[in-house]
């Protein structure tokens, strides 16, 4: 059920599973660990490291001394993941990297296994974070390649490489390869992914992105607009996800004379930071500049407005 973005219904399921086992229970550090997973897609970082930190005191406990364990390996990349989040990208380094060892010992004869792929990801992904963008693309094309080796070509996997080299690609300004990757990452999850899964809509926005650098705002919009149509069904109403989606919205209203939406937009942004950083953030005090700016817009007689082109953008 988390696989397929019903997290509501995975978490109590599984909190069930955690009341009737028996306290020795060999499934505990599984229930733990995927209760850590629901609580990263749904954005609750802290929740999420406290059941990895549970899952990963049991299995050790369960492991053989000084043995390697893939359950332990699997539970390294997913706290590296929650770190590379919150921009503690030291610790992700580190969990990554001791993933990525116990890996390899397990696997000798496979170098090229997907889980072995997926943190060589994980750490491009650090290195993009940083702006090391020719690290991040070395690293992300290899494990692409080592994935396109072992997984079919439909796998949505694939097509999580494909979106990062997509991400890669447009910080490079390279914008018609980011568009190519792009949209075969878009093509491979319609197809094997729940049409409301957060995946598809991270995509969506991606694409946004290229369209509205490309200056092509219609179809920038089309993309936002099923982004948050997504969002808004899987993700809490105060995800930072949707003030992303929210964000990029007001820009492309903005830039379509439509400023009434964008400014409907920045305010939907406002209240959801409001619940998730504190009134002196950056973010906010941003926001509060740009909502007044718009309304400015709104209340100048349509013959004289400005351009909306050049408006800058506060966030």
């Amino acid at each position: 059920m988390c696989d397929m973005s019903e997290y509501g219904k995975s978490e109590k399921y599984l909190k069930r599973l955690l009341t009737d086992l028996p306290p020795n229970h060999s499934d505990r550090s599984k229930i733990y660990f995927h209760l850590g997973r629901v609580c990263y897609f749904r954005g609750e970082m802290s929740h999420a490291l406290d059941y990895y930190a549970q899952a990963m005191e049991l299995q050790k406990s369960e492991a053989a001394p000084k043995k390697n364990s893939f359950d332990i390996a699997r539970t390294l990349h997913n706290i590296a993941n929650i770190y590379s989040e919150q921009k503690q990208f030291g610790k992700a380094l580190e969990y990554y990297e001791k993933a990525l060892a116990m890996k390899r010992a397990i696997l000798p004869d496979n170098p090229d296994h997907p889980s072995i792929a997926t943190t060589l990801s994980g750490m491009s992904s650090v290195y993009r974070k940083q702006e090391e963008l020719d690290k991040a693309l070395e690293l992300c094309q290899l494990s692409y390649e080592m994935k396109k080796l072992s997984l079919s070509v439909d796998h949505p996997s694939i097509a999580d490489s494909l979106n990062a080299l997509g991400v890669i690609y447009y910080e490079m300004e390279d914008f018609e390869q980011a568009s190519d990757c792009y949209r075969k990452a878009l093509a491979i999850k319609q197809t094997s992914l729940p049409p409301t899964h957060p995946s598809i809509s991270e995509t969506l926005n991606n694409m946004g992105l290229v369209y509205r650098q490309k200056g092509d705002y219609d179809k920038a919009l089309i993309c936002y607009t099923q982004a948050l149509e997504i969002q808004q069904t899987t993700l809490p109403s105060d995800s930072s996800d949707l003030a992303d989606t929210y964000n990029y919205l007001c820009k492309i209203y903005s830039e379509l004379y439509d400023f009434e939406k964008a400014l409907e937009m920045a305010r939907c942004r406002l209240n959801i930071l409001k619940k998730n950083v504190d009134e002196d953030d950056e973010q906010i005090t941003s926001t509060k500049i740009r909502i007044d700016e718009i309304i400015k817009e709104i209340n100048q007689p349509t013959k004289i407005r400005k351009d909306p082109y050049s408006i800058e953008s506060f966030f």
